[in-house]
């Protein structure tokens, strides 16, 4: 009588459990799976991060440049000029309210002060040294007559990222300016 190693009942305890090379392999691919869902999960955390860093410094630029743009619009085309240097415009609006449009030494801010009175309303803040600028300002040559002209307002603010990097937005708008 011969005896068979594949009886049902063997057969059937082979099949039954994993071997150790299949745990192994299985250990293994959790093992890289587990891995790629950390990188996934610390590189979108990091993007969340500095998405959160980047729209306060994306909402005060908007704020600073549409206040400027808006003064602009107001002002008079041979009412504007620079006085001190490319960081400030002094314009005249239509009410007749001398404005002067700066940037902070010290501060990195931007401001508006009216009619000289020494009162500096802050525009918003983080503005990168000596980055507001502005260009286009000349309306009329001599003997030609004062037309629109295109001034064009620029400036960087930076911020610091959560892991101690810093972020750099640049902003530039153009404005016509009415002739007077």
């Amino acid at each position: 009588m011969s005896h068979h190693n594949d009886t049902p009942d063997v057969r059937s305890r082979r099949s039954a459990g994993f071997t150790l090379i299949e745990m192994v392999i299985t250990l293994v691919i959790l093992s890289i799976v587990a891995g790629t869902g950390v990188a996934a999960m610390t590189s979108a955390f990091k993007a969340m991060a500095t998405g959160q860093a980047i729209a306060p410094l994306s909402i005060g630029g908007r704020i600073i440049m549409e206040r400027i743009r808006k003064e602009l619009r107001n002002a008079q085309c041979t009412q504007i000029t620079q006085p001190g240097g490319n960081g400030k415009l002094q314009l005249i609006d239509n009410s007749g309210r001398t404005l002067l449009i700066h940037q902070g030494v010290n501060d990195n801010a931007v401001y508006l002060t009216f009619n000289g009175d020494g009162i500096n309303w802050q525009l918003g803040e983080k503005v990168l040294a000596n980055s507001l600028q502005f260009t286009g300002l000349s309306c009329a040559g001599v003997g030609v007559p004062p037309k629109p002209r295109l001034v064009t307002v620029s400036f960087s603010m930076r911020d610091t990222l959560p892991d101690g990097g810093t972020i750099t937005l640049p902003f530039r708008t153009s404005v016509y300016i009415r002739s007077s």
